[in-house]
């Protein structure tokens, strides 16, 4: 008798499991989609992403000298978008705790649509021609046209334009410079970059 009830444990229990072994397993739980795939291996170049640390510790290097914090990052939507990439930045930054500075770079695959943002930001937004030497606001103001971004710091104090031109290389690093310019709320100046990388005024307004 006792050997009758063991063996109809035994089949009970191999009939329970044979139940739970026949569950039908999502082809997901087996096998990645190839989409999945792609999308988690496709190359992001590094301008898309902001690190923060390693932006704060360029300022400090020894060639910029300027000690500060990131308060905060932002993709900025403003007009120079329309031609950008997705992957304009708008960056303020505490130097010393004790003026905010706002740093805008705006990237773009090539030199041709470098310039033409540029020139139709000049010309829409700001109602302007290359060369001239009024005031772009209250602020002071540095601009850099690069062949692939253009880049824009504003602060209520004066900006010293050796230690911006360098920090600009953080997004710019090869990339030859087209215009810069220095601006305050009395004026903007305008430079080229010669190809020793000296500036030079452009003393004449021609676009």
């Amino acid at each position: 008798m006792r050997s009758v009830a063991l063996l109809f444990l035994v089949c009970f229990y191999f009939s329970c499991s044979g139940n739970k072994d026949q569950e039908v397993l999502e082809g997901q739980t087996l096998f990645s989609e190839p989409k999945e795939i792609e999308r988690t291996t496709k190359k992001i170049e590094s301008k898309e992403f902001f690190d923060s640390s390693a932006y704060r510790k360029y300022m400090a290097s020894d060639s910029i000298k300027l000690i500060g914090q990131v308060i905060s990052v932002a993709r900025s939507k403003k007009f120079l978008d329309r031609f950008a990439l997705d992957s304009s930045l708008e960056i303020k930054v505490s130097i010393n705790k004790k003026f905010l500075i706002n740093h805008e770079v705006h990237f773009f695959k090539d030199s041709i649509q470098s310039k033409n943002a540029f020139y139709n930001w000049i010309d829409e937004e700001k109602h302007r021609i290359v060369g001239d030497k009024r005031s772009f606001g209250a602020y002071h103001n540095i601009f850099i046209l690069t062949e692939k971004n253009f880049q824009i710091f504003n602060a209520k104090q004066k900006l010293n334009e050796i230690q911006f031109k360098k920090l600009a290389t953080y997004f710019s690093h090869s990339d030859r410079i087209i215009f810069f310019l220095v601006g305050n709320k009395k004026e903007t100046i305008w430079y080229n970059i010669n190809q020793n990388n000296s500036i030079e005024e452009i003393n004449e307004i021609s676009k």
